[in-house]
């Protein structure tokens, strides 16, 4: 179990690929382009729209945050996923949700955490994901007129990770690249693009202005007391 801010959930659920639809209309959907070149807070709010939009009743829909990035990651790299094989990489350039069209998630099972359709895809490649991680309350093209509650994000004050944010101790792991955010960059951002080879994957994080013009997607996640 997880905690949300100080209190301790009884689960959450990941969405299975990048977000795509529109930012009035959030999807999760496989073999679909993904919902690209938002602010982080656009993201953000369409992200939490969610709830309303499907009446989500007693849960809280959210961005995912860079801890339950890491969350995901650990449990990709337990027996409960795909242990110490490398997830592969959704080359797709034209950033399809599981790797390309016409159900291609179904065959592209080595893009998933678990090895099967049943894991959770795109988060080796496809598109880079925008995540809320942020360096030190640092707001610059993310869009925020101030920064959102605190329970919605992850804080960073130094350029250390955090435990279970699988930054530190998995920094490099499989050759995913590894950048630190810092003050004029300060959003974190995970997975890699769809181009990055084997520098993008799960361990993969890197730093963003949080502005539009990034190319990036996002994630939505799902958490119930």
């Amino acid at each position: 179990m997880y905690g949300f801010q100080s209190t301790e959930l009884t689960g959450f659920w990941v969405g299975k690929f990048e977000v795509s639809g529109s930012t009035s209309a959030i999807t999760v959907k496989p073999n679909v382009t993904s919902l690209r070149s938002q602010t982080v807070s656009s993201f953000f709010t369409a992200i939490q729209n969610v709830k309303t939009t499907y009446g989500i009743n007693n849960a809280d829909s959210h961005m995912m945050k860079n801890m339950e990035w890491g969350a995901v990651a650990y449990l990709k790299q337990s027996k409960y996923g795909l242990g110490t094989t490398d997830i592969a990489v959704n080359t797709n350039s034209s950033y399809y949700t599981g790797g390309g069209t016409s159900d291609a998630y179904k065959t592209n099972v080595a893009q998933s955490t678990t090895g099967n359709i049943y894991g959770v895809y795109d988060m080796s490649g496809g598109a880079i994901e925008m995540v809320m991680g942020n360096y030190n309350d640092t707001i610059i093209n993310a869009g925020f007129s101030s920064m959102p509650a605190a329970k919605y994000y992850d804080k960073y004050t130094i350029k250390t990770g955090k435990t279970g944010d699988a930054t530190t101790e998995t920094s490099g792991w499989y050759g995913d690249s590894a950048y630190f955010p810092f003050p004029r960059v300060p959003w974190f951002t995970r997975g890699g693009d769809y181009n990055l080879g084997t520098n993008a994957g799960v361990f993969y994080f890197s730093y963003s202005f949080g502005g539009y013009t990034d190319g990036a997607s996002a994630r939505a996640v799902v958490s119930a007391p």
